[in-house]
């Protein structure tokens, strides 16, 4: 089946659609005016926001359908490019556009394995006056390739070759963010150290099992029940409204409610532990609906075992470690 993403743009800002017949759509096509729809096409990549728009190497690029709004007639143009030095790898045909009219842009050749970009440019008597990006990878297993094959890594962010992360973004461009600013006094001293639970003295002998024993204790202590919760609150508890929006739950414990928001993403990498619903059972109040953020890897740690530090090393090095 093929893939499509419905968005309206006005002077490149992006607004999701979510049902074209839905109130919330109507409300915003009353409220904010636009340049352009844009239908982005693809026989297999996923335009979900939060996850990864994926194509297979050697495939077609993906084509954008457009739909005028604009009140003039403007020049529309198209290009593909390569993230990693930028270079424009295919370009669509100019075309000429009247208020109320569609065209397709289409782009020839074939995608290598990689991280690109479509820039979306229209301009009127010469002056551009509107762009936007559209974002692919081709090839993800082979960009993963070099990665070893008894480690648990996420898809959507790996060490790359060169030791730094690699991020990969859905249609829309968004990745996960770069957490090391927000650290302990902004990530550029040294973590405190944790509390100590159990110490082994050196033994006469072979210490191998009882180092063992003691890592085996601490795997069995108590997790915190009290629930990481990424949702909306509603009106409930000492707080309204959304707890966070592009949150990272990266290799956590215990109990984790991630629901993605209306204009954002949460994630959820490597979690160990219950996944519940974003909803109040309760309360009786599962009409909303609000669906869950991108999950991966659930009941199993991903590497590395921090998202912080290892965004902490790329961006100050192995001193801040």
């Amino acid at each position: 089946m093929e893939a499509v993403a419905t968005i309206r743009t006005f002077g490149g800002e992006m607004l999701e659609k979510v049902g074209a017949d839905s109130e919330a759509a109507a409300t915003y096509s009353r409220l904010v005016p636009s340049y352009f729809q844009v239908d982005v096409r693809h026989a297999t990549m996923e335009t979900r926001i939060g996850s990864p728009a994926v194509v297979q190497p050697g495939g077609d690029f993906p084509e954008l359908e457009i739909t005028s709004d604009y009140y003039r007639e403007c020049v529309l143009e198209g290009r593909v490019i390569f993230e990693d030095d930028e270079a424009v790898v295919a370009q669509s045909a100019v075309s000429k556009f009247r208020p109320g009219e569609s065209t397709t842009l289409e782009f020839d050749g074939a995608t290598e394995p990689g991280i690109y970009r479509i820039q979306l440019e229209a301009s009127y008597e010469g002056t551009v006056f509107y762009r936007d990006a559209y974002y692919f990878t081709a090839g993800l297993d082979e960009i993963r390739a070099h990665l070893p094959v008894d480690g648990n890594f996420s898809e959507i962010v790996f060490p790359g070759k060169d030791g730094d992360l690699v991020y990969i973004p859905d249609y829309r461009g968004n990745h996960i963010p770069d957490f090391s600013h927000v650290g302990y006094m902004g990530g550029g001293v040294a973590i405190p150290e944790v509390q100590t639970e159990v110490t082994v003295e050196p033994g006469p002998e072979d210490d191998t099992q009882r180092i063992q024993d003691a890592i085996e204790k601490v795997s069995k202590m108590d997790i915190d029940e009290e629930m990481i919760t990424i949702k909306n609150r509603l009106s409930w508890g000492t707080g309204h409204g959304w707890s966070g929006a592009n949150y990272v739950a990266w290799n956590t414990r215990g109990i984790l409610i991630c629901q993605q928001p209306p204009t954002a993403q949460n994630w959820a990498i490597g979690h160990v532990g219950n996944k519940y619903p974003g909803y109040y059972h309760d309360w009786d109040i599962d009409m909303f609906g609000y669906s869950d953020g991108y999950w991966e890897s659930h009941g199993q740690h991903v590497e590395p075992e921090s998202l912080y530090l290892r965004q902490l090393k790329d961006r100050l090095g192995d001193f801040t470690l």
